[in-house]
């Protein structure tokens, strides 16, 4: 293991924040160093990268004033000096993307856009290069369940399965995940199934066990977890299990946001934004079921978004709006997560990509 990781925040650019920063950690004291700014940028607010860790995707603004729709760049990746060097950015008409994923090998970038309800496909080429959209997907559906949240059409979240043969998509207003089928050449995505949640439940993000036979899905609106089985020859999925992220009784306003498994595949993890926690789960190895073992604050307000070293010893949330980046470290045997008493002010941190 080396002692030292580079930590990449990617903010809202509407305070005094200027884009992608990047921190040094040591991964013995999980001490964070100063954050150094990597790439002035106007709303860097979700990063992704290629397997290999050689590219940083974001999406973002144009620099045009007045342009209401986005982008989405890449950066190649210093990984001696936590420095990042731009290669080019797409504009994305009518978008405002939310959430960005890779899949074949960092081949094609996806992206959705909350507030239009599009999802979008670039191909990418050897050397960072972002390409027009071969694909774009528009979402009409609404059940209007939670009134304030589902009135309209929004989708929150894109992800491929490890196959990369299928992507699924978080259809938050429809409350249904949705799959699709990868066409690798012409990188066009073919609907194949849509798998409902539970009324008003609001799927928000999504990760997938390495075995290819489950998902975990985090819904934001009614503060659940849950299991789904995956056909990987089909792409269909089957809901299983559904577990609260809220302790018993809770009943303030509250709204989940990401999830993620360990890299040892024994816990999962979940943050709460309102009850501002993390909830952490055992995960059955035989079955996939989860046992909640418990839940912790998150040391700051809303925990937009959370990232697990690759050693699986420690875990970093960024509470957006209380201007902190904190560091957990993960109890090996329980798998909860224990305040080191490091973090890292940095104002509105939205998302984290930690290199191995």
């Amino acid at each position: 293991m080396q002692k030292h990781a580079w930590v990449f925040v990617g903010t809202e650019t509407t305070e005094s924040s200027e884009g992608i920063y990047a921190a040094r950690l040591n991964q013995d004291s999980g001490e964070l160093g100063s954050p150094m700014l990597v790439a002035a940028t106007d709303g860097p607010t979700f990063l992704a990268t290629d397997p290999e860790q050689q590219f940083l995707f974001c999406t973002g603004k144009p620099p045009q004033p007045g342009v209401p729709f986005n982008t989405v760049s890449a950066y190649t990746i210093d990984r001696v000096h936590g420095t990042l060097a731009p290669i080019n950015s797409q504009q994305v008409p009518e978008m405002a993307c939310c959430h960005i994923s890779t899949s074949l090998g960092g081949r094609v970038l996806f992206a959705v856009d909350y507030s239009n309800a599009k999802a979008a496909t670039f191909p990418v080429g050897q050397d960072g290069r972002i390409e027009p959209p071969t694909d774009l997907l528009i979402y009409d559906t609404a059940t209007q369940a939670v009134p304030d949240r589902q009135q309209a059409p929004h989708v929150h979240s894109i992800n491929p399965d490890v196959s990369n043969r299928y992507v699924l998509v978080c259809d938050f207003s429809a409350d249904a995940i949705k799959t699709y089928e990868l066409n690798a050449g012409t990188k066009v995505l073919t609907f194949v199934s849509a798998t409902p949640t539970a009324t008003g439940a609001g799927p928000r993000h999504l990760t997938c066990h390495p075995n290819g036979k489950w998902v975990y899905a985090i819904h934001e609106l009614n503060g659940t977890v849950a299991l789904l089985d995956f056909d990987n020859t089909t792409g269909s999925l089957e809901t299983r299990q559904t577990i609260s992220s809220l302790p018993e009784g809770f009943a303030a306003q509250n709204t989940t946001a990401e999830i993620a498994l360990s890299p040892d595949l024994r816990f999962l993890y979940g943050s709460n934004r309102g009850h501002d926690s993390l909830a952490y789960y055992e995960v059955d190895p035989e079955t996939g079921l989860l046992s909640r073992q418990g839940i912790v604050s998150t040391e700051g307000t809303h925990p937009r978004n959370f990232s697990i070293t690759p050693t699986g010893h420690h875990l970093l949330v960024s509470n957006r709006d209380s201007d902190n980046v904190v560091v957990f470290r993960l109890d090996r045997e329980t798998g909860k997560p224990e305040y080191t008493g490091h973090q890292l002010e940095i104002s509105r941190p939205m998302c984290l990509q930690i290199m191995r």
